[in-house]
Formats: structure tokens, sequence, C-alpha cells
């Protein structure tokens, strides 16, 4: 009997320990991250209210607002921010040392969280919304980093003072969840007035992007110049920044698009004082032979040396299109068969052999074919002014090739930020290293080969660019 007793009083002293210290201890359910729903997720957000993280409504459903909050809430507790309540975020939330919110306003944006190009969840979707209301980003709140995505988050990095690269990382973050943050300019609006740089300042800067009183002297300049063609609309855009690469290449200059002191100076020093009346046109001035060094005309080229080159062709029969300064593919054509006719190259391109073979004594004219009675005669194919062609190759380009093509695809990944080598025309290991890049982050075939569909997506108006 008093045995029996003593086995009951130790099964209740058991109880009641096993019932008292699952009193002290919270139990976390089931790991709750974005999108889960349900009873556990109510009771997170009533315990993250109270702590003032959250002010949303608690509806049970795992959405941004729940995951803003957690996110914060990790933040300020020490532990690992990643907005998933596990075991170590559930304890401490509803143990009686969880720190509440320091503040009274709510919760601030992510922190500690990159947000790039290719990621989706719902950071994505909060820079989204604040670039929306900031005017920025006009598109669906998808929770996609798309193209379009990328684009808004370097406008307003460059707006906003910041590293313009298309990340979303502290800094960007921190400014666009501040008061302060500059929305987007109204276009409508003047451009910005800026004094004319003094010449002993070395260290102004016109670049892409900018919008102001000099990027409209920059234009006039270069339209009279003939680099640009486009609306002088003070506005620095992708064409003009194509037109200062030109100019720059044209002139011997450092080919990046930026007009800095050295470029501005150049420009100013090719451009006649502006006057109220008409003057009479200046002379041609005559092409400089021999060729200096560094001279390199191509497929893209325009200015001067490129109009006294089709000049010089036309006059030799090679060349029939418009003597308007701007390498196209007629010119192309006429410079190959130059080069044929005259046992250089024949690769398109006039460096200092072909210049100064073209200006030279010993340039022939284009042969004539002379008929031979009794044999039928076909009709030559024409040289000057074609069709404009398709931007697409003839053939694959592909490692080991070096021609004018290879020479746009290197500029064009050079824009998109995939190639940083030299612009030379050869498909070397570099340019193989970035076509597979570019592939691969345009969702192409990854095999270093420029085919029709490379080629299509490499120059069509939003290939993606390197993240």
């Amino acid at each position: 009997m008093k045995k029996r007793l003593l086995a009951s009083l130790l099964c209740a002293v058991l109880l009641v320990a096993s019932l008292t210290s699952g009193a002290s201890t919270v139990t976390a359910p089931l790991t709750l991250r974005y999108g889960d729903t349900g009873t556990a997720v109510t009771n997170l957000q009533w315990r993250l209210r109270s702590l003032n993280y959250y002010a949303a409504a608690v509806d049970g459903k795992f959405g941004y607002s729940t995951y803003r909050a957690v996110r914060s809430f990790q933040y300020y507790n020490g532990l690992q921010v990643d907005g998933i309540v596990g075991e170590d975020t559930y304890a401490k939330l509803f143990s009686s040392s969880a720190v509440p919110y320091p503040g009274t306003l709510p919760p601030p944006g992510p922190v500690g969280q990159r947000v790039q190009y290719g990621q989706q969840g719902p950071g994505v979707t909060l820079v989204q919304g604040a670039l929306r209301t900031l005017g920025y980003y006009a598109g669906a709140l998808d929770g996609k980093f798309g193209y379009s995505t990328y684009l808004a988050v370097r406008e307003f990095q460059r707006v906003n003072k910041l590293k313009v690269d298309g990340i979303v990382g502290d800094s960007t973050w921190a400014i666009l969840y501040d008061s302060g943050a500059i929305p987007k300019p109204d276009p409508s609006a003047a451009p910005t007035e800026l004094p004319t740089p003094a010449p002993e300042d070395r260290s102004f800067r016109i670049v892409y992007g900018d919008r102001n009183n000099l990027v409209q002297m920059v234009q006039n300049r270069l339209n009279v110049l003939g680099y640009y063609s486009g609306a002088i609309d003070s506005t620095f855009g992708y064409s003009t920044y194509l037109a200062v690469r030109a100019f720059q290449r044209a002139n011997n200059l450092q080919v990046d698009g930026i007009v800095g002191p050295i470029t501005w100076e150049m420009l100013k020093k090719y451009l006649p004082a502006p006057t109220t009346s008409p003057t009479a046109s200046p002379p041609p001035l005559e092409p400089t032979v021999p060729a200096p060094s560094t001279l390199w005309l191509q497929m893209g080229s325009s200015g001067l040396q490129v109009q006294q080159l089709q000049e010089k062709l036309s006059s030799l029969h090679y060349y029939s299109g418009a003597i308007d300064g701007k390498y196209g593919y007629g010119t192309v054509v006429a410079v190959r068969e130059f080069q044929k006719v005259h046992k250089i190259q024949s690769d398109g391109i006039v460096g200092p052999n072909t210049w100064d073979k073209l200006f030279g004594p010993g340039a022939e004219p284009k042969p004539t074919i002379t008929p031979v009675p009794g044999v039928p005669t076909l009709k030559p194919t024409p040289t000057g002014q074609t069709p404009t062609p398709t931007p697409v190759p003839a053939k694959h380009l592909k490692y080991g090739d070096h021609n004018a093509l290879v020479g746009q695809a290197q500029e064009r990944l050079s824009q998109l930020g995939y190639y940083t080598g030299p612009i030379d025309n050869g498909f070397g290991y570099s340019t193989y290293q970035a076509v597979r890049s570019f592939q691969r982050y345009n969702g192409l075939k990854v095999d270093g080969v420029i085919g029709n569909q490379t080629w299509n997506r490499l120059f069509s108006p939003s290939p993606v660019p390197k993240p």
C-alpha cells in the first residue's frame, strides 16, 4: 500500500514539473516565411504590433508588411536579417528581452539586403514601390527585378548622386526610404543653367544623363561638325553619347563618351565663333599624308576624315553614295573594293596603310571591264550606295575572326558593361568571354559565338546590361 502511494506521489511531482517547465518555454511553430497564412502568422503579427514593428492589418497573411516588420525586428535584436521566422527569431520575439522598435515612425526599409537584376521576392517589390512613388518606375509591382526596374534604379542613383550600378545595396536603400530622396525630375522643366567652364577648370565633366545648357552647347558643336544629327534638347542621351565618342575617336582623344576639359577644348577649337551674319564656308582641309599611326576608321565612324575618305573613293569611282561623313555600309563596301584592287588586306577598315595608299600618287581608279567581241559581259555589282543591310552578320562571328563586325560587337558589349578590352576588331579570348556573359544574362545559348540571335539581341532596343 505504501509503495503504491509513493509511486502515485512521484508521478504527480513529475507531471507538475513538466507542466511548469512547459509554461515558461515558447515552442516555435514550423518556420514562418513570406506567403504563409494561418493562426501562427496572426500571433506573429500581434506580437510585432505590440513591439511597434507592425502597423498593418492583423489578417494572418505573411505579406510584404509582415516581411518588413520581421526584418526590422531581427536587425534591432541582433539576429540574422532574412525576414524568416525560425526558432531563434520566434524565441526572441516572445521573450521578455525582445527589443521594441526604437521610435514612433514605421519600421525602415530592409537593412543589409542586396537586391539586383534577376532576383525575385518581396525585397524587389519594396524597391519597385518606392521607385514608383518617386516617379522613376511605372511598371508592375511584380517582385521581379527586370530590365525596367534596373533602369529605374540607375536613374534614381544618378539623380541622387549615388554610385550608378543598378544594384540596391545599403546606400541606395538608405536614400530610397529617406524623406530627402530626390524624385525624378520633370522632363518638361527647363534644363539647369550652369556657367561656362573656365579654361583653367580641369575638374568638370559632362556625362550621359545630364540635362543642362552645357549639353546643348556640346550638341550644337557636334551638329555643326557633322557628328550629331539628333534633337538639340539639352539632354545627354544615347545619340549624344555616340556622337561624342565618334568625335573623340576621329581626333585621337580618349574614347569614353565623356566631355571633360580636353574634349571640351577640342570641340571649341574646331568650331568657329558664332557670328550674327553668315560667313563664307572655310576651304576644305587637305587630308594628312602620311596618316598618323593612330588613324583607324571603320563602320560607325563619322567626321571630317570619313568625308575626305568618301570624296577620294568617289573620285576614283569606288563610291557613289552620299558624301555625309558617316562610315556606313556603302563606305565599307567601297573601301574593301579599293583594298582588293591594291592588294591590301580587304577588311573594310581604313588604317594608315590604306589611307596612305588612297591619298598617295599610286592610287588607281576602279578598273573598268573591257568587252571582248563575241563574249557576253555581266553587269558589275554596284559598290557605292547599297540598301541598308539588316543588322545580322552574314556568318557566325567566332573566336579568331578579325573584321569590322567584330569591332561593332566589341563596342556594343563595352557599352553594356560586358567588355573592357580594346576595340580592335579581333575576336580574342576577352571578347569570347564577354559574349558568353552577355548570352547568359540575356537567356541565349551560351556558346561564345555571335550568330543571328545573339546579334539581334545585342543591338535590340533593350538588351540586358551586365548586372
